[in-house]
C-alpha cells in the first residue's frame, strides 16, 4: 500500500517537473518573440528615420535650388516615398 502511494507521488513529481520545464520553455519562447518584436520595431524606426532624413535633405536642397535643377531629385523622392508608403512592415 505504501509502495503504491510512493509510486504515485513519484509520478506526480515527475509530472510537476515536466510541467515546470514546459512552462520555462514557453517563457523562453515568449522572451525570444518579444526580443524579435522589439528588434523589428527598432528596424522600422530606423527605416523611418532614414526616410525622414532623406526627405529633409531633399527638402533642404529643394529650398536652395530652383525646381528646374532639382526636378530629377524631386521625381526620385516622390518615387521613393510612394514605394515606402505602399510597402507593409
Amino acid at each position: 500500500m505504501k509502495l503504491l502511494k510512493l509510486l504515485k507521488l513519484l509520478k506526480l513529481l515527475k509530472l510537476l517537473k515536466l510541467l515546470k520545464l514546459l512552462k520555462l520553455l514557453k517563457l523562453l519562447k515568449l522572451l525570444k518573440l518579444l526580443k524579435l518584436l522589439k528588434l523589428l520595431k527598432l528596424l522600422k524606426l530606423l527605416k523611418l528615420l532614414k526616410l525622414l532624413k532623406l526627405l529633409k535633405l531633399l527638402f533642404n536642397q529643394h529650398q536652395r535650388t530652383p525646381c528646374r535643377k532639382s526636378k530629377l531629385l524631386c521625381e526620385k523622392s516622390a518615387i521613393l516615398f510612394s514605394n515606402k508608403s505602399n510597402s507593409t512592415y
